[in-house]
C-alpha cells in the first residue's frame, strides 16, 4: 500500500449565482480565517459586475467560525 501526501488549501468563500433565478447572488462562507472579509467583498463585487444583482443569500452552514475580526469585518459587510 502506497500513501501519497499532498497539501491541499479549500478557499474559505466561495459564490455562485442561483441557478433558479439569477439575480440572486449566493456567497459561501466556509470558515473565517485571515483574508475571509476581503474574498467576501470581492465575491460580492465580481457577483456585482456579472449582471444584475436582486439578492445574496450568505450560506453559513458547516462553517466552524474562525478569527473574530474576520467574522466581524464580514457582517459589517451587510
Amino acid at each position: 500500500l502506497e500513501i501519497h501526501r499532498r497539501e491541499f488549501s479549500f478557499p474559505s468563500v466561495m459564490s455562485q449565482r442561483l441557478q433558479t433565478d439569477p439575480r440572486v447572488g449566493v456567497i459561501t462562507v466556509h470558515k473565517f480565517a485571515r483574508g475571509t472579509c476581503n474574498e467576501t467583498r470581492s465575491a460580492i463585487d465580481e457577483l456585482k459586475l456579472t449582471g444584475t444583482l436582486s439578492g445574496l443569500i450568505i450560506d453559513l452552514r458547516d462553517n466552524p467560525g474562525g478569527q473574530v475580526d474576520e467574522a466581524a469585518c464580514v457582517a459589517s459587510l451587510f
